[in-house]
């Protein structure tokens, strides 16, 4: 398992954190794909696929820290 963290101090109103995942599921294929030449499917938007067998999926969260700056 592998775990990464990103804390955002501020959103600006253009952000949106429900596309955080599927950006992500995104960067992983590409890398996967450029490094050890392998073709992954995204199935949704977190689930990575090889050979029709599920390989990864990714999880996102959000927390709210209230009006900490």
């Amino acid at each position: 398992m592998v775990t990464l963290s990103k804390p955002w101090a501020k959103f600006n109103s253009s952000f949106r954190a429900s596309l955080v995942p599927a950006a992500a599921g995104v960067a992983v294929a590409r890398a996967v794909e450029e490094i050890f030449g392998l073709s992954l499917k995204i199935k949704w938007v977190n689930d990575l696929l090889l050979d029709s067998k599920k390989i990864c999926g990714i999880l996102a969260e959000a927390v709210s820290l209230g009006n900490q700056t």
